[in-house]
């Protein structure tokens, strides 16, 4: 640029670009070598050189890309194929959304509580979100606040339930989609669009769609899931844990033998010398079997087999609905 200008012309000028080291080359007091023959040689023009980063040229960027012919001018916006007009019909078609819209544009307040008893369960889910629901031109959007700090909330688009499948389809199998994975598609979706379910609905057509299934690989999960015990009947399943060791005792007892019953939720604890299975079933059996009975099956294993040789008693195994094993028929 500054072979173009001659430095007859003494003309103070601005330079803006984003080359950072022209300031800096400015900045030495004692130059040398080369950078002393570039500053002899710029120090014969006027000017003074201003920084902006390359994210700020936009003027640049937009001038330096002549419009393809071939490029289609876009009049009226269009989404999903259906013109505000079209998506405006079908939320006032809706059983969930339009009612709510018309209470959005006919009031300002959040409808009473007694007058939620006209409407679905869906209606007063979708109604709890009073606050978050704006319309603009007659089209019902929710805001959605974004986890980014200081950026202004996004406008998501209220749904029909005529249209969730084509925005899955577009935002999974779409020019914009890409079978991301669910996780994406749901941050994706989550930028323009908004339904109840939609968090199930988007895990459900990920698992679903088969070039999801034939190119993602699952991650295994060889832990199962935690559940809880059921039971029917008081002493039908016992839990017994063992804590210690203790400071011996008088009697010279240093663990403590816990057993409680899942249905009823009753505890016993017993001292207990050691830690050996013969000692623990003979704890079981005095204290707690021969006390409270036992009414089930659950302890058939090596602590049963013990229980067992301390008592004169046999076992068999009988056929469920079999009465002919219990010698009664």
């Amino acid at each position: 640029m500054l072979v173009k200008v001659s430095p007859k012309q003494k003309a103070q000028f601005k330079l803006r670009t984003d080359h950072n080291s022209l300031k800096w080359l400015q900045s030495f007091k004692q130059p040398e070598g080369q950078l002393a023959r570039w500053l002899e040689k710029i120090s014969e023009y006027s000017f003074t050189v201003e920084h902006h980063p390359g994210r700020k040229h936009g003027n640049a960027d937009t001038l330096s890309r002549k419009l393809p012919v071939s490029c289609t001018q876009i009049g009226s916006k269009s989404l999903l194929g259906h013109t505000s007009a079209a998506i405006l019909c079908l939320q006032l078609e809706e059983s969930t959304i339009g009612p709510v819209l018309q209470a959005k544009e006919s009031c300002t307040f959040r409808p009473t509580d007694q007058s939620l008893t006209y409407y679905s369960m869906a209606t007063c889910r979708l109604l709890q979100l009073w606050d978050q629901l704006v319309v603009k031109d007659g089209i019902l959007y929710r805001l959605f606040m974004t986890p980014v700090a200081d950026e202004p909330p996004t406008r998501q688009l209220v749904a029909p339930k005529s249209l969730h499948n084509t925005i899955l389809h577009n935002l999974c199998t779409g020019i914009s989609g890409g079978h991301l994975g669910q996780a994406k598609v749901l941050s994706k979706l989550r930028e323009h669009f908004y339904w109840q379910s939609h968090y199930k609905d988007t895990e459900y057509w990920c698992r679903t769609c088969p070039k999801c299934a034939t190119r993602k690989t699952p991650i295994p999960h060889f832990e199962g899931l935690l559940q809880s015990i059921s039971t029917g009947s008081p002493m039908q399943v016992v839990v017994v844990d063992l804590l210690g060791p203790f400071t011996a005792s008088s009697s010279g007892n240093r663990y403590l033998l816990v057993a409680m019953d899942i249905f009823t939720k009753w505890g016993e604890a017993y001292p207990v010398p050691n830690m050996e299975a013969s000692t623990v079933a003979t704890a079981l059996v005095n204290e707690m079997f021969l006390h409270f009975s036992l009414r089930s099956h659950s302890l058939i294993n090596f602590l049963f087999g013990k229980t067992l040789q301390l008592t004169p008693t046999s076992s068999h195994i009988e056929w469920q609905m079999q009465r002919s094993t219990e010698g009664q028929c």
